[in-house]
């Protein structure tokens, strides 16, 4: 018995261009990549494992890959958790994810799904306003 993953080769993650690209900024783009990640995580939400949910719980621009084309995909999903309902509320055994990243609930250990979309919205300041 074998078994073979196959996965898409990707360029390079959004922390590396984040950190490359500092100066003119393309809205648009921006605009553009953020829809997709929105599209990513609403997608995870709702249908990914078995018409049940998962809370990615680890959103971060290194987590956040371009492939060939320019397109988002999202890559490590080692710290998942499963829901059911997407207004539920867990309470989690451990404090997971990258702290710069985290929703303050997510300290506590209860929290959703609305964990990924605070994380989304931190990237999305990144995106639209460089640093120095």
């Amino acid at each position: 018995f074998s078994c073979y993953i196959f996965l898409q080769l990707c360029s390079y993650s959004l922390e590396e261009w984040l950190e490359d690209i500092q100066v003119d900024r393309d809205r648009n783009q921006m605009r553009l990549w953020f829809e997709q990640m929105v599209d990513a995580v609403s997608y995870i939400h709702e249908k990914s494992m078995d018409g049940k949910g998962v809370i990615r719980r680890d959103l971060k621009p290194s987590n956040i890959m371009f492939d060939k084309e320019g397109r988002i995909r999202i890559c490590d999903f080692g710290i998942i958790s499963e829901f059911c309902q997407v207004d539920e509320t867990h309470t989690h055994t451990e404090n997971i994810g990258t702290r710069l990243y985290q929703a303050p609930e997510q300290v506590f250990w209860c929290y959703s799904h609305k964990v990924d979309v605070f994380a989304l919205g931190l990237i999305y300041a990144e995106l639209c306003v460089p640093m120095n």
